[in-house]
Order: structure tokens, then sequence, then C-alpha cells
């Protein structure tokens, strides 16, 4: 079976981060005995009122189907890595309800689109771009519901370690409080190759 380039290339990228894996999954990306598959990662979540700095992974973070991918505390799982380069961010309003239940298709409010999402992983900053930024740069295909951010070069999430992603808003910036119809929700979505058992 072949994959395409881009695949091959995520798992060449992912081998030769043998430094920053562990050794078990390294082994086992070497001996074949895990493989990689192109999957989405994403986090949905309520920002209303935010301002400063707003973590959108966190000690409440958990996976649950269509509002999260992390494990416990916005970790990437054991033997559970990705390799990413296109990244998309969504913003939707709503009733106080769970993320999932959003239709995440408006427009970026002004506080929102200057705020720099900021990911980290043990302290080393591994992507730093503003929301509109990534908004004004993405391939939308004509459909503002499919904005894609494509970066120029591979981005890793290591194996069983906390990931940091966090909003950092202008000073004096900030989302309305949550209410009846306009509580503010984010859904940020990486499309990634992540390592998975056979």
């Amino acid at each position: 079976m072949y994959n395409t380039a881009e695949h091959n290339t995520a798992l060449g990228f992912l081998i030769e981060s043998q430094g920053l894996l562990s050794k078990e999954l390294l082994a086992s990306l070497t001996d074949k005995s895990i493989s990689v598959r192109n999957d989405e990662l994403f986090i949905k979540k309520q920002i209303a009122g935010s301002s400063n700095i707003h973590e959108l992974l966190d000690s409440s973070t958990e996976k649950r189907p269509g509002v999260s991918t992390f494990e416990k505390g916005g970790r990437m799982g054991a033997n559970q890595a990705a390799a990413f380069r296109k990244i998309a961010v969504r913003f939707g309003t709503g009733d106080d309800i769970s993320p999932g239940l959003i239709d995440y298709n408006a427009a970026l409010p002004t506080a929102l689109a200057n705020a720099e999402l900021r990911i980290s992983q043990e302290g080393q900053l591994i992507f730093s771009r503003t929301v509109k930024d990534i908004w004004m740069k993405a391939d939308n295909e004509n459909d503002p519901n499919s904005k894609v951010f494509q970066l120029s070069s591979w981005v890793l999430l290591r194996d069983d370690r906390e990931v940091k992603a966090n909003l950092h808003f202008p000073e004096g910036g900030s989302l309305v409080a949550a209410g009846v119809g306009v509580t503010s929700f984010i859904y940020v979505s990486f499309d990634a190759h992540v390592t998975n058992k056979k």
C-alpha cells in the first residue's frame, strides 16, 4: 500500500525527532509496530469573558467525543506523538451549553482576532500566531468554515507530555461575559499525523 508524499514526510519527521520522543515510541516506529494515521486533534472550549491569558488546555481538559481529543490535563497519550503543519481556528456563540453543541461559524470578535495563540510543551514554545493571522492567511477554498492555515514547516507534539495552548489577549481586550445566545466558544483544530497502535 502506497501513502501520500505528505504522510511519508510526516513519518520521516517523527523518526528524525528521535531525541524528543520516548524510547518506547521510537522503537515501535522503527520496527513498525506502531503506524501513523492522518487524524484531527482538537479542543472546543467556552471562552466567555476571557482576557489576559486564557488556558485552552488545563486541568479540566479530558478526552470527550466532539469536545476534545486530548487526554486528562491536556496531555498527549502514551506513545501518542503528532506531526502537524495545518491548523484552523473557528469561533461560535450560543447559550451556556456544551462546546460540542455549538455551530462554529461566527465572525471573530476584535479581541479574539488580536489575541495570540501560543502552543508549547515543557516550556518550549512551538507555535505562536495571532488568531487574525491564522484566518487571514488560511486557504478557505471559498468556504469560510473550512479556513485552514498551512505552516511552512512541521511542528511536533511529543508523546506522553502535557500540551499548553493559551490565548494571550492584548492589554484591555476581553470577550463579553456569558449570556443567553452570546456565550463565546472557540474550536482549535490540528490536521495531524498521529502515531497509532496497529
